[in-house]
């Protein structure tokens, strides 16, 4: 059937194919999620339009996990191979592309299923159901956990205008600061793409027309305060959620325990401002990669002459 592991307050069974089935206390309300981690290059089939609520770069959610119609719609479509296929063309704004080159194609777009529930539901029922996946559906593309930060600076000539490098991994000491790093960012008028859901992923910041030296100007002692203090409320908010079978999926995927997140909340006040220009060095002046038109590229290569630049 699977691998059962008991987690603090939930349970989960891994299937052959890769789902993932975590289950909450049965005295909570009866819920059901679903999250999907996808290839953020892939294309969505028409069949598959109005199914999920997307968050982040790369992670969506099924609408209506707890109308078992939907859930029997989502397992049969998965089964089948037919929710998504891979766009045929070879974007180069895609930074998986530009980090790994020859990843994708021949693979499935799908990297992650994970189904959490709570209350007093049917646990064979819900196995049953997803044990129709079939191993073929899930990519589990190692290498897309092992991604680490390009080093060194580098500007490619593309056809959008971003600046984007690989996230630290949940469990990372960066990952902290790092969040505060990217919601200083959005604070200054430029929109962020991230999961923070998932395993080390790419982490996409669009150019809205702002000066982009904006982007690289370190971050002030104010900006941590607010940035922390917008940090510590997403937290809070996800955390008393009342759909706690989404918060299973959340910090499932983000391989943590319901204590460690909690903890995060308190670790945000011992942040220190060097601490923070350390990972603002590392993962956004350090192993940049950015793609746009030549006028964006040609501002960069002024702002970092000594960067390599990739035609």
């Amino acid at each position: 059937m699977g691998i059962i592991l008991i987690i603090l307050s939930f349970s989960e069974i891994l299937l052959p194919s890769g789902v993932r089935i975590v289950m909450g206390k049965s005295n909570l309300p009866a819920q059901i999620s679903v999250g999907l981690e996808v290839n953020p290059s892939i294309s969505f089939s028409e069949k598959a339009r109005g199914l999920f609520t997307k968050r982040g770069y790369n992670y969506l959610y099924l609408k209506n996990a707890d109308s078992l119609p939907r859930l029997k719609q989502f397992a049969h479509l998965l089964s089948k191979d037919s929710l998504f296929y891979m766009d045929k063309v070879q974007t180069p704004t895609n930074l998986l592309r530009l980090a790994l080159l020859d990843y994708g194609g021949n693979i499935s777009p799908v990297v992650d299923v994970t189904v959490g529930f709570t209350g007093r539901i049917d646990e064979n029922y819900i196995i049953d159901l997803f044990s129709l996946i079939p191993d073929s559906i899930i990519s589990n593309v190692s290498n897309y956990y092992t991604l680490r930060p390009l080093q060194g600076k580098h500007i490619y000539y593309g056809d959008k205008d971003f600046v984007a490098n690989i996230s630290p991994a949940p469990h990372d000491n960066e990952f902290l600061p790092f969040l505060i790093c990217l919601q200083i960012i959005d604070n200054r008028g430029f929109k962020v793409q991230f999961s923070p859901e998932t395993a080390p992923s790419p982490f996409i910041i669009n150019d809205t027309g702002f000066d982009v030296g904006l982007i690289f100007s370190e971050p002030e002692t104010e900006e941590m305060r607010i940035g922390g203090n917008q940090v510590k409320e997403w937290m809070r908010i996800e955390f008393n959620n009342s759909n706690r079978s989404r918060m299973l999926v959340l910090i499932t995927e983000m391989g943590l325990s319901e204590d460690e997140f909690l903890n995060w909340m308190k670790d945000l006040q011992y942040l220190t401002l060097d601490r923070l220009k350390e990972v603002w060095e590392r993962y956004l002046l350090d192993g940049f990669v950015s793609s746009g038109s030549p006028e964006f590229c040609n501002l960069l290569i002024k702002l970092f002459p000594e960067a390599e630049v990739i035609k």
